[in-house]
């Protein structure tokens, strides 16, 4: 619930912006009403018609849902073993039933059931693995050259990641790559990785994400070039999620949390 808390405030405040930017011209894009309720009540993925027509919205409301059945999946794990195998039928569950709805196609447009059906499952395996990763065993102690072992790690992961994209490779090898990654940064904190810079945006990370979407639909209509477009909108981004975060966002999720508390003891 406090993961849900910490998205509701930004998330509207995104709704909010990126329909007054639709008014001013500045998105092209016809919402009907169920549209924009759908997205506010996160039910928008359940439509693939809706599901992606406000940038970045399939995201969240796979988040959220995801959060809402999670203690019912947290009650069947109780270690790394448990978590592991969890994900992997989550994959298997995953895949078979892509397969079977893919070769069903209830929408006349099977590009669209096709990638609308693979977000969602990929969303879903995300966070069975997200589950798997938070139980990893502490490996630093089985190695003696912890540092050669994670620059060693990290590096076959940044190859195997460009080789991926390059290959458009199927989820599953990239779980395997994202798993390395981290084990290597667990073994040893490698700067370049973690480092204040980081650590400060990982605390805004989701108001970025939010605004660095509204932000681009709106600035690029004055910046053509693509990279001050990118350097623009990262660096206003930032300014604004640490704003709205501080004044928006944590506010909203302490009365949030306090309304949530108070019903719960009635």
């Amino acid at each position: 619930m406090n993961s849900i808390f910490r998205i509701i405030p930004l998330y509207f405040l995104g709704l909010i912006a990126f329909l007054i930017l639709n008014a001013f011209d500045f998105v092209s894009a016809d919402y009907s009403l169920l549209n924009v309720l759908s997205h506010f009540l996160f039910l928008s993925v359940l439509n693939p018609y809706w599901w992606s027509s406000f940038p970045g919205s399939g995201y969240v409301a796979v988040l959220v849902l995801l959060w809402l059945l999670f203690p019912f999946y947290e009650r069947k794990i109780h270690g790394f073993e448990d978590a592991a195998v969890g994900f992997f039928l989550t994959v298997c569950g995953s895949f078979c039933l892509n397969f079977i709805l893919c070769h069903v196609p209830f929408i006349t447009d099977r590009n669209l059931l096709g990638d609308w059906l693979s977000y969602i499952f990929r969303g879903i395996q995300s966070a069975a693995f997200g589950v798997m990763i938070f139980y990893v065993p502490e490996l630093g102690k089985c190695l003696k050259r912890k540092k050669i072992f994670a620059y060693a790690l990290c590096a076959f992961s940044i190859l195997m990641a460009y080789l991926l994209v390059r290959c458009d490779a199927v989820n599953l090898l990239f779980f395997f790559v994202i798993g390395c990654f981290i084990v290597a940064l667990q073994v040893y904190p490698i700067f370049l990785f973690c480092n204040p810079i980081f650590t400060f945006l990982g605390k805004y990370i989701f108001g970025i994400y939010i605004w660095h979407i509204v932000l681009y639909f709106l600035i690029r209509h004055f910046i053509e070039n693509e990279v001050p477009l990118l350097l623009s909108v990262s660096a206003c981004a930032v300014v604004l999620a640490v704003i709205s975060t501080m004044f928006i966002e944590r506010p909203a999720v302490r009365f949030l949390k306090k309304l949530f508390v108070r019903e719960k003891r009635k």
